[in-house]
Order: structure tokens, then sequence, then C-alpha cells
């Protein structure tokens, strides 16, 4: 019998468990069975069951790893990623040299799969590669949904460059009766046609001139604008609009519009990529890039009275798998954004 007050919202945080190795098959970090058992809840002195829930816990050791609903369908991570293995190595993909990075969380509660595909590699730019990767999700205690995402890694900085759903594979499935991870993975042997068209793409990018005013007004416009509170819709705002001579003034922002902090940290990382990448659009591309990837970093400021602080990036007791997700999501918005097809079609290559 399990006691929910016990084992619910414990708010645990603990670093990721990781295997990492070049055989597709090693499936061994995911290896543990699971077992539904009865929930129940603890009510004037009484232990009641939850009629309409259900608790999941692992069968060689007894730890608590998820609380859902009856209809919630429970798929171990070794299931799921051995279907992931027979798709990669049916398609054009399984072959060649690998190098795989297995990672469990909370007791295995969350699992991630990365695999960087080393001889499809593509230099954008005076030795500076990137490789197709594939990621694929999986949770157990319903914080993550079953997620497959294929994109390409950057080796300089080991960034994880993020794409738009529909320049690469991408598919996301709730833990639901109707999940059917077959149907999920079956597009898989068509991603390596679409990376070596969108790597084409990154070669333009590492061409195409933008401004500073181009870049902040992007950046405000996408993943540094905040959620209106006070209006019924962003469409009903003019978009947020930065001139050349603003950048270096205060207050250029609307605050209630846009994260500011965010604002100058990405446009602080777009100066650091400068320095080998010039004034591009896969400068810019590498500096949000960078920010999905680094969780903690912290840069410094001049507040309004002259001051310098330093600002960190993250926040504190967040999970950086979940904060990691969050910003590649929020990265691959941009890239689907009218801002960013705009900015593409007036850079000059």
């Amino acid at each position: 019998m399990l006691d929910a007050e016990n084992v619910m919202g414990t708010g645990t945080h603990i670093l990721p468990e990781t295997h990492k190795h070049n055989d597709l098959k090693d499936l061994s970090l995911f290896d543990f069975g699971i077992q539904e058992e009865d929930l129940y809840y603890k009510f004037n002195g009484d232990y009641l069951k939850a009629d309409k829930r259900k608790a999941v816990v692992r069968s060689d050791t007894g730890d608590f790893i998820g609380n859902h609903s009856k209809r919630y369908k429970t798929i171990p991570h070794i299931d799921l990623y051995k279907k992931h293995t027979e798709k990669l190595l049916d398609s054009n993909l399984g072959g060649g040299a690998l190098e795989v990075i297995d990672q469990t969380w909370d007791n295995g509660a969350k699992a991630r799969r990365t695999i960087h595909f080393l001889d499809h590699k593509t230099e954008v730019k005076n030795n500076d590669n990137i490789c197709l990767r594939s990621d694929i999700f999986n949770s157990i205690d319903g914080s993550w949904a079953f997620q497959t995402f294929t994109g390409a890694f950057r080796s300089l900085c080991l960034n994880t460059l993020v794409f738009g759903g529909q320049k690469f594979y991408h598919e996301r499935r709730k833990h639901t009766s109707g999940l059917n991870v077959n149907s999920a993975l079956s597009k898989i042997s068509n991603t390596l046609d679409i990376y070596t068209n969108q790597s084409d793409k990154f070669k333009k990018w590492s061409n195409a001139k933008v401004t500073d005013a181009q870049v902040i007004q992007l950046l405000a416009n996408t993943v540094a604008k905040k959620e209106s509170k006070t209006v019924a819709t962003l469409s009903d705002l003019n978009d947020i609009e930065v001139r050349d001579d603003d950048l270096y003034k205060k207050d250029v922002y609307n605050k209630d519009l846009v994260n500011t902090n965010l604002c100058d940290y990405l446009y602080y990382r777009y100066q650091q990529e400068q320095g080998s990448l010039g004034q591009t659009l896969w400068a810019l591309y590498n500096a949000v890039t960078h920010w999905s990837t680094h969780t903690d970093e912290t840069f410094e400021r001049e507040n309004k009275k002259g001051k310098v602080i330093e600002i960190s990036m993250g926040r504190k007791g967040s999970q950086k798998a979940n904060v990691q997700k969050d910003r590649e999501i929020a990265v691959r918005n941009m890239l689907d954004s009218r801002h960013f097809v705009a900015l593409e079609g007036l850079a000059v290559a």
C-alpha cells in the first residue's frame, strides 16, 4: 500500500544518471521493470483507496515514480527505446559511427536518449561543424509527454541546435490509450534528406548579415516577449520596434511586454558569437541555442543607478532537464515566427 501523503509532491531534484556509449542496442540504463499499484490517502486517521488513481513503482527497488489516472498508459522506458532502436536500425540512420548518451532522472521517472550520428557531419563555415542528432524523451511520472526530436549538433560549443517542426522530424504524444509508439516513430527514415536540406540553410545563415537593431527587435518579439496579462491577445498590440539609435539608451523596451534581462543576455551572447561568426544569422542562431543549453549562466549589466550587477539566467530549484526542454521549444517557436522568416528574407547573403 502506498500512502499518497508521503510520496506526492516531494519536489526532489537530483542530477541525472548518465551512461555514454556507442551501441544503439545497449539499453542497460533503461532496463528496469515497473508495476502499477492501488493508491491510498489518509483521511481522519484511516487509509482510503483513490479509486480513479494508480501508483507506479519500480519493480526492482520499489521506488515510487508516479501517480496517474486509470486512463494513463504507462510505458516502461525499455519498451519504448527498444522500438526506437528498431526503427533506427531499419532506417538509413542506423549504421555508421554513433555517440549515444542515455540519461534518467528522479529514480528513473524521466528518461532521455541522445544519439549523435557522427558520419553525418556538415561544415558550415571555417571548421564549424554540425552533425545529425536524435533525442527521444519519455516519463513515467507524467511530467514529460513521449517525444522524439531530430535536429543537429554543433561540435564547437556542444550546443543543442533546435529546429521548427516543419523543417525536421518532431513528434509529441501524450500517454493515453491512443498512444501508438510505432506510428510516432514512422517518419524517422525521412530525416536524413531533411537534414541535408537544412544544412544548406545553415550555410546561407553563415553569410547572412544582420544589424544589431534587427537582432534585438527579433528577440523582443519572440523568445524575450512576455505573455500579456493586460490585453486580450498579443495580436492586439503593435510589434516592438527598436531603432539603431535606441540600442544603448535606457528603457528601450516596454517592460510589460519584454523580459529585459533575457533580451539583454541574448544580445550579449550574440555579441560573443560575433567574434568567430560575424554579425550573421548564424551567430544569432548559436546565441539562442547556447542559452537553450546552458541553464545556469550569469552575466553582468549596468542598472539604472550605473552600478554593475550580476544577473542569473537560471531559476533556483528548477530542474535543468525541464528548463532545457522549455527553452528548446521557445527557440523552435522563434525560428517558426514570421519575424525570423522576415529577417531571413531581408538578410543579404
